[in-house]
């Protein structure tokens, strides 16, 4: 084991390896990041995925009655 010697005693050259093992490390530089614009077209974004899924463009109600007055036609009673 090591002896224990004071920081102020110890030469620059070993506080700074001292420092450099209490120092953690980032994985990425926070000052040059900056962030992303938002309005600003992005040719590398990809693109919405299309399920081919339908989407109803009228309110509920009507297409309700709109599905009704479909079997009314379509079913012979």
């Amino acid at each position: 084991m090591p002896k224990f010697i004071p920081r102020e005693k110890l030469s620059k050259k070993a506080r700074r390896s001292l420092d450099a093992e209490k120092r953690a490390t980032w994985g990425f530089s926070p000052v040059t990041r900056k962030v992303e614009n938002k309005k600003r077209y992005n040719r590398k974004q990809q693109p919405p995925v299309r399920d081919g899924g339908a989407v109803l463009c009228f309110p509920r109600e009507t297409a309700a009655a709109d599905i009704a007055y479909k079997h009314y036609l379509f079913d012979p009673q």
